[in-house]
């Protein structure tokens, strides 16, 4: 770069010492992630590919969410269970009674029990519709049904994202796209 800039007064009435930085700084750019994914081929022509520890992890983690989705579309609690880690964060959207963080599966699976017994055994895991894999964390579109005997209905889409770790999942963050609906259907 010193050399250029030694010898760019020469170039400035012919416009090249703007062009070459332009040219340096790109030919610097050599890669770019978009949502962690490889998005780039370098000036080589060679791709960037994922690592063999990466994509290790990716198969890890989705086969761990996909097996505890089955469990749960099971309603198995036996084979859902070993798939949490002890220490597991949960995050509950909403405002009503199962709102909030759970910071170990036995609090989890407490919350789970309260939406059977509050759907009197109706919730159902009734499609998965979607599930991306980033790293070790798993995102899920997930379609939920569920009525009561009083006649309350659930009927709605969830967004889960999971954290695996050690061949369990270690973190939840559930996004709901209709919070007014599970609130009045879960209720304080």
């Amino acid at each position: 770069m010193a050399f250029l800039q030694s010898r760019g007064i020469k170039f400035l009435n012919t416009g090249i010492a703007v062009f070459i930085p332009i040219l340096l700084g790109v030919s610097l750019l050599t890669q770019q992630d978009v949502l962690g994914q490889v998005a780039y081929t370098s000036f080589r022509g060679e791709a960037e590919k994922p690592s063999t520890l990466t994509l290790y992890k990716e198969n890890e983690s989705l086969e761990v969410v996909t097996r505890f989705l089955e469990a749960v579309k099971e309603k198995n609690h036996a084979k859902a269970a070993p798939l949490l880690d002890s220490l597991i964060e949960w995050h509950q959207p909403g405002d009503n009674r199962y709102s909030g963080v759970k910071k170990n599966a036995n609090e989890v699976f407490v919350m789970f029990k309260g939406f059977i017994e509050t759907s009197a055994n109706s919730l159902q895991l009734s499609d998965v519709k979607t599930i991306a894999v980033n790293g070790n964390s798993v995102a899920c579109l997930l379609h939920w049904n569920a009525v009561t005997p009083h006649g309350a209905r659930l009927d709605v889409d969830n967004i889960d994202v999971y954290t695996v770790a050690g061949g369990k999942i270690t973190r939840c963050i559930v996004y709901s796209t209709d919070l007014e609906q599970e609130n009045k259907f879960w209720w304080k």
